[in-house]
């Protein structure tokens, strides 16, 4: 098999004519990067990427109607929007997802614009009543964090959108804004932008490829066997990981298992058994159900029993709303 140095050998080349190409045609040279980086993936035994939604199924279930946007480019897996109103008393709890998540809160009072990384344990968010709130979900290590800020002392917390980029007069249009489909397109203008401004890196690729193998292994990718892939040692992946992501890969390993059994409770939501519990099970590769049971209440304060009756109680896909891709105009 192919050693991943191989590839960076090669993606060291392109990035020397990556830094001397005009800066307004670096959007497209970003885009020929990802196609080689998935073509590489392919012979190196990749094949699958990222096409697995990262879901914070209480933000779906706090709302009356949750509208979702996939995108799948640019770094960004969706874009969504809510409405919380003033009678609505129960908490909205976030999830370990191993995201990061723009979002706006839309109000005339105190309209705000965050980076808020992912959580490592249940915790209560958005508490701002009478809010609209339009958010940006990136995949794993997508986000565009300035280089200064250290991602593990923001891990589990947020940080002022401003205090990253110049967002002003973007922040005016999208809190200003009622339209979500509007919202997308100001967001994506301006994303897209600070995406040519970049510099992309072998470190870059590196990053892609160890959050792409864990996520393909739905978790169950041992240290060891990420080390083998790319060639170094597990103590220098466990480094970089930790300065790349602000956890370690044991810590995300366990992150993406748990998203995967979320999403897979979900798809079984109208046929709950426990068959299916079982089956789940060996799929993320527990080895029974008390083990999975341990790590789901870890991260959701519920059994998966319990999770899959709140689904049905409160009728999780009729407040969901999924708008295809195809109507994003490319910018």
């Amino acid at each position: 098999m192919l050693k991943f140095s191989v590839f960076l050998s090669i993606i060291k080349l392109l990035k020397t004519f990556y830094e001397h190409h005009p800066i307004n045609e670096r959007v497209i040279f970003v885009n020929v990067i990802i196609l080689i980086s998935s073509i590489f993936q392919n012979l190196l035994g990749g094949g699958e990427l990222m096409t697995r939604s990262m879901i914070q199924p209480y933000f779906v279930l706090s709302a009356k109607k949750y509208y979702k946007v996939i995108m799948n480019n640019y770094g960004i897996s969706h874009f969504y929007t809510f409405r919380r109103d003033v009678l609505e008393s129960e908490d909205i709890i976030a999830v370990p997802d191993g995201c990061f998540d723009l979002l706006f809160t839309c109000n005339d009072v105190s309209p705000s614009a965050e980076i808020c990384a992912s959580v490592l344990h249940p915790k209560k968010v958005l508490s701002t009543p009478s809010s609209s709130y339009f958010g940006v979900r990136f995949y794993p290590g997508e986000c565009i964090v300035d280089q200064n800020i250290s991602i593990k002392e923001i891990i589990g917390n947020t940080v002022s959108l401003t205090d990253i980029f110049d967002t002003r007069e973007v922040f005016e249009k999208i809190v200003t804004c009622n339209d979500f489909m509007a919202q997308v397109s100001i967001f994506l203008e301006f994303y897209t932008k600070q995406i040519a401004k970049s510099k992309s890196t072998a470190n870059d690729l590196l990053k892609k490829h160890m959050i792409t193998r864990i996520i393909e292994s739905k978790g169950q990718l041992k240290v060891k066997e990420l080390a083998y892939d790319i060639g170094y040692s597990e103590r220098h992946i466990n480094h970089r990981f930790v300065e790349y992501f602000g956890i370690s890969p044991k810590v995300f390993s366990k992150i993406i298992r748990f998203q995967y059994v979320l999403n897979k409770l979900n798809e079984f939501n109208n046929c709950p058994n426990q068959r299916n519990l079982t089956l789940i099970a060996q799929e993320a590769g527990y080895y029974d159900q008390s083990h999975m049971y341990k790590d789901f209440s870890e991260f959701s304060n519920s059994s998966p029993g319990q999770y899959l009756d709140l689904l049905r109680q409160k009728d999780y896909y009729n407040r969901l709303v999924v708008i295809q891709p195809t109507i994003i105009t490319t910018l």
